[in-house]
């Protein structure tokens, strides 16, 4: 049976078709401006579209969802569980028989000269979850195989370059997710709220235009001599975040360094971003380009469909 892989971001859904080994059988994006009424909407469009005969693979790109690492002392995985709700029981303000989630192994360190296990903390309220469930049952989707965040999706895709640490800076809409991995596992991640639309808004108050006039100028002009000025800005506060991020994990895997930072997501559409980023950090950077024959901001859609 074909797989939709149904990527939900903060301002697009994008969806792939998949069948059999990873053959693309149609591809999608809608402006998503957010709220479950809208959500319905591109939903029954791709329903339309393609049927319900098929799985649906979903990924989410939300505030809703809360990731935070905690650490806990190196111990059987049968104990490991209960250690973990104890840590997460500090910082998840809903009880968490009323949340759905789920914990990520990120690796070994040293917390204080003692070696400690890190652990992602990946989870909703179940609330949440089932009006989401609800929306995609209702638009006559039933065979829903798979829910998980969209960061998650760029370990396949990373772990076939083979190249030591690497980052994944994926620039979205609302949010920029920073995903480092290392011997095919995500080690470390964090969200900042610089993204795509920081630079929009800076182009908005400088030059009177509307939303649209903003994005479009984005993508066809970016850091040209009329607003490279304007778009220092953002650049700056993304880039000092990164670097930040780089710094806090660099303390935790001290010989297991970043060597090289891959660009995603909807900002890196923009000209002259990626090399301006370049120009911020020691580690190389480039963009990531998709190994398979679709746009890169399909990717996590692709790599939905063959988890």
């Amino acid at each position: 049976m074909d797989i939709l892989g149904i990527d939900i971001g903060t301002v697009s859904v994008k969806y792939l078709r998949v069948r059999g080994k990873g053959t693309i059988i149609s591809r999608g994006e809608y402006p998503h401006k957010g709220g479950w009424e809208d959500l319905n909407f591109v939903l029954t469009d791709i329903k339309d579209k393609e049927g319900t005969d098929v799985e649906i693979a979903i990924a989410v790109s939300s505030q809703d969802i809360l990731k935070r690492a905690c650490s806990i002392p190196i111990m059987p995985t049968d104990e490991a569980k209960e250690a973990i709700e104890w840590s997460a029981s500090k910082f998840v303000t809903t009880p968490l028989e009323d949340m759905i989630y789920e914990n990520i192994m990120l690796g070994e360190i040293n917390e204080r000269g003692m070696q400690k296990e890190e652990v992602l903390f990946v989870g909703a309220n179940k609330e949440y979850i089932n009006i989401l469930l609800s929306i995609f049952e209702t638009v006559g989707f039933r065979r829903i195989i798979t829910i998980t965040d969209s960061g998650i999706l760029y370990l396949p895709i990373i772990a076939e370059k083979k190249e030591g640490t690497v980052a994944v800076v994926d620039i979205g809409g609302r949010q920029t997710g920073i995903y480092i991995f290392n011997d095919k596992r995500l080690r470390f991640m964090r969200e900042i709220l610089t993204a795509s639309e920081s630079f929009i808004d800076a182009l908005m108050s400088e030059f009177d235009l509307s939303y649209d006039e903003a994005e479009q100028y984005a993508i066809e002009k970016g850091f040209n001599e009329e607003s490279k000025n304007i778009l220092s800005f953002p650049l700056d506060r993304l880039t000092s975040e990164v670097q930040r991020t780089f710094n806090v994990y660099a303390r935790k895997y001290p010989e297991k360094p970043v060597g090289k930072v891959y660009i995603t997501g909807r900002a890196s559409r923009i000209p002259n971003l990626v090399s301006r980023i370049q120009d911020a950090f020691i580690e190389e950077v480039e963009l990531l380009t998709s190994p398979f024959d679709i746009e890169e901001h399909f990717l996590p859609s692709y790599a939905l469909c063959m988890v």
